[in-house]
């Protein structure tokens, strides 16, 4: 039996089509809550700074997602799900930059955007993002310790506790939906399963009739392989009129 290869890409076009729809509602819940986090983040960044160049690309990127409704409408589910994680890596890679610390929390919003990655990229993609974190918080740390960030920490505000409920909310949706297709998937191999063990245990009782009907026959008769020409079978009335046992007539040659 030859199988197909596993596309490893989670949203590639030669899934079938009940999974596509399930990829599209995990994307369409994703892109739905961050473009409602997004607002809030930037308004209460505005109220706490002003409008600071942290407050633009929080703008920017709150205006980025809304777009992404374009092509999410117009089919691209893809597309999207890609843009929406290079948009959050953009967008925390430069708070990180103008807050000038890795304690900052556009480190969460980089650890949401990792595991959407992990949600909807393909394998290398995945690795390629999660070096890129990696390099990207080691040098904003050696940067900070070597005092070239001009770090300062702000002061808690709410704008922190937005974040980290938008970060926690987008997180959820992943897990939920991950968990949904994952029971799914194990109902849908028990179902199969089940009905595998039905069909072969009627196949049995078929063969067990077909047996006795086939013993039982006052005709003579062999059973013979299609493809080895020997003998499988001999019913009872072969064997009394030959005079051989069954064992004597199995794998021979009629």
């Amino acid at each position: 039996m030859e199988y197909l290869p596993v596309d490893d890409d989670p949203l590639s076009p030669n899934l079938p089509n009940a999974i596509e729809q399930q990829q599209r509602q995990v994307v369409r819940s994703l892109l739905l809550t961050v473009c409602c986090f997004m607002p809030v983040i930037f308004l209460a960044l505005l109220d706490r700074s002003g409008f600071t160049p942290l407050t633009g690309v929080v703008g920017a990127l709150c205006v980025f997602v809304w777009v992404l409704w374009l092509p999410f409408q117009l089919g691209r589910t893809r597309l999207v799900a890609h843009w929406l994680i290079c948009g959050l890596l953009a967008t925390s890679t430069l708070a990180l930059y103008y807050e000038g610390t890795v304690r900052s929390s556009a480190v969460l919003a980089m650890m949401a955007g990792v595991i959407m990655a992990g949600t909807f990229l393909p394998k290398l993609s995945l690795a390629a993002v999660g070096v890129y974190c990696i390099a990207v918080l080691g040098a904003f740390n050696w940067m900070e310790q070597q005092g070239m960030l001009g770090s300062q920490l702000l002061p808690v505000t709410w704008v922190v506790w937005v974040i980290q409920a938008g970060v926690i909310a987008a997180i959820l949706v992943s897990m939920f939906f991950g968990r949904h297709r994952l029971i799914e998937a194990y109902h849908s191999q028990a179902q199969s399963l089940l009905k595998a063990q039905v069909a072969q245990e009627g196949l049995r009782a078929s063969e067990k009739r077909f047996k006795t009907l086939f013993r039982n026959n006052p005709a003579a008769c062999l059973v013979q392989s299609v493809e080895a020409k020997v003998v499988i079978d001999a019913n009872d009335a072969f064997l009394t009129l030959t005079g051989y046992r069954r064992e004597e007539v199995q794998g021979q040659l009629p």
